[in-house]
């Protein structure tokens, strides 16, 4: 397992688990919460400026650098 920064519906670099090979991840909500919905996110490698690779999973558009580089620093991901 890896961890993964998640961006987009609401979700701003939080750190979730992916297998290891995925490209793509799905987020299901509690189900008893009726406004949320089912999420399925890209997956995609972002090298940071120190050269540790990162996954990042992302909503319709890729964040943005800048987005990335705070939530690393925010959430601490493990580096893969």
């Amino acid at each position: 397992m890896h961890d993964i920064m998640l961006f987009g519906e609401g979700w701003d670099g939080e750190v979730r688990q992916v297998e290891q090979g995925a490209i793509r991840h799905q987020y299901i909500p509690h189900p008893q919460d009726p406004h949320l919905r089912a999420i399925e996110f890209i997956i995609k490698e972002y090298i940071s400026d120190d050269g540790e690779m990162y996954l990042v999973g992302y909503v319709d558009r890729e964040p943005l650098m800048q987005d990335v580089a705070e939530a690393i620093m925010r959430y601490r991901p493990t580096p893969v």
